[in-house]
């Protein structure tokens, strides 16, 4: 449960006055009241906005997460939970890979690596890997500086953008800047 752990986390330190530069949750727990694990541990869409109000999150499934419910449930949900903590004003990623790109491969055997475990893939197959790093690079490295092919990547609309990416099924945007990009 590390993405849970993460925004739980970060929450935490966020109400604490402490900072962060970068908070990422791959493939978390359902939100609650309900979600896994159980109560006080699961994270809440108010926890979630807490975090992103402070500061910058990625947050990412994949269409066959099936850790929780069925697939594509896990990540309607997961979606659910991240627009209903309006985080209209921060600088905030959900991005939903698809399937395909999720898909078992059977290079992790005996271990899957498929939906919910897409983050185990190998980083030359991964679709996960490569924006993690361009998000921990603009906000460790480059500072979040918008002025910087890190920004570019990740926020703007060129052919080599997260935005563009194939792998990605949906996606939603919040930045710094007010504007919302969502691509259901």
């Amino acid at each position: 449960m590390g993405a849970t752990c993460s925004i739980m986390a970060g929450s935490r330190i966020a109400k604490e006055g402490r900072t962060l530069k970068l908070v990422v949750a791959q493939h978390p727990g359902i939100c609650g009241p309900f979600g896994p694990p159980p109560s006080p541990d699961t994270w809440m869409e108010s926890d979630l906005k807490t975090v992103a109000d402070k500061f910058p999150i990625l947050f990412t499934t994949a269409t066959n997460d099936s850790a929780f419910w069925p697939q594509p449930y896990t990540a309607e949900h997961e979606l659910g939970c991240f627009n209903g903590a309006k985080l209209n004003s921060s600088k905030s990623i959900f991005v939903q890979f698809n399937a395909a790109s999720c898909s078992e491969d059977n290079d992790r055997s005996p271990y899957l690596d498929s939906g919910h475990n897409c983050p185990l893939k190998y980083f030359s197959t991964n679709p996960e890997s490569p924006w993690v790093l361009t998000t921990m690079k603009l906000y460790t490295h480059m500072g979040g500086s918008m002025v910087s092919n890190c920004a570019d990547l990740l926020w703007g609309k060129g052919a080599k953008s997260l935005s563009t990416d194939s792998n990605v099924e949906k996606l939603v945007q919040y930045n710094n800047r007010g504007t919302i990009y969502a691509e259901e």
